[in-house]
Formats: structure tokens, C-alpha cells, sequence
């Protein structure tokens, strides 16, 4: 009779050997570094996807007519040029909406500008009849400054 070490294992099918714990704590990781990855690039799809929206969103309102028009009033005012310095410069996060439907429309914006000597908001409200913008409040608040620079050359 064999009384090795080995003869008085026990051989149970149940039981796990070393190389099956060792195959499942790889299964285990793998698919724990999937779950990590799959939650990082959902996070990723969701960042650009609010990105894009938004670059959409701001791009349009910039190449507006209303936009357009009040920054080039402000930087063409001697008024505003004086408080704010040369160049201005209009901020990256404006705010506000602009409706459009067919030759009629309205825009509300408020348009953060900067120049060398101080920051300010251009403050828009217009209405479109008649194919054109006609500007019931183009301002400039510059900060600091309580009476605003009116920027309207329509009056």
C-alpha cells in the first residue's frame, strides 16, 4: 500500500483546485476592467454628445444677425471702446434665445464682452418684421458702471 501524501487526497469533484480559483479571479478582473471601461466610454458618448449640442447651440446663436450686429456696435462705439479698451472681445458663454419664423422673428441675448481695460454685458432685444432687426435694447453694462452705454443708432 502507497501512503504518499498524495494517496490521502481527497477527490471530490466539487471542490475547486488552484488553477480553476486562479482562472476565475482572471475571469473576475476581466470582466471588472470591461464593466470599468464600458462605464468611462458610456461617460465619454454622454460629455460629447452634451458638447456637441451645445456647440451647435451657441454656434448658431453667434452667427445670428442680433449677435453679430451688437458686437460690432460695441466695437465700433467710441463709448464703449473707452470703458472697455481695444480690442473687444465677446466671451464664450452668451445667453439667451432667439425665435425665428419665416420673415419674423425676436432675439433676447445677453452677450458678456472683455477688453483690456474692464468686462461688461451687451444686453439685446430686438424683433425681426419687415426682413429686418429692429433693436428695442442694444446696451452695453460694463461692470463697475452704473448707467449702461446705449449702443441703438436706429434712434
Amino acid at each position: 500500500m502507497n501512503h504518499s501524501p498524495d494517496s490521502y487526497r481527497s477527490i471530490d469533484p466539487d471542490t475547486p483546485s488552484a488553477t480553476d480559483l486562479k482562472k476565475g479571479s482572471r475571469r473576475a478582473l476581466w470582466l471588472t476592467c470591461g464593466i470599468f471601461t464600458a462605464v468611462i466610454l458610456l461617460f465619454f458618448l454622454c460629455a460629447a454628445f452634451i458638447f456637441g449640442i451645445m456647440a451647435l447651440t451657441f454656434g448658431s446663436m453667434k452667427s445670428s444677425a442680433p449677435y453679430q450686429q451688437a458686437l460690432a456696435a460695441a466695437q465700433t462705439n467710441p463709448q464703449a471702446i473707452q470703458a472697455l479698451g481695444e480690442p473687444i472681445k465677446a466671451g464664450l458663454l452668451l445667453s439667451g434665445s432667439i425665435n425665428l419664423n419665416g420673415d419674423s422673428g425676436y432675439a433676447s441675448l445677453q452677450i458678456p464682452v472683455s477688453g483690456p481695460k474692464g468686462k461688461g454685458t451687451i444686453y439685446v432685444e430686438a424683433e425681426k418684421y419687415d426682413n429686418a432687426w429692429h433693436y428695442t435694447r442694444l446696451e452695453l453694462q460694463v461692470d463697475g458702471r452704473t448707467a449702461p452705454i446705449s449702443l441703438n443708432t436706429e434712434n
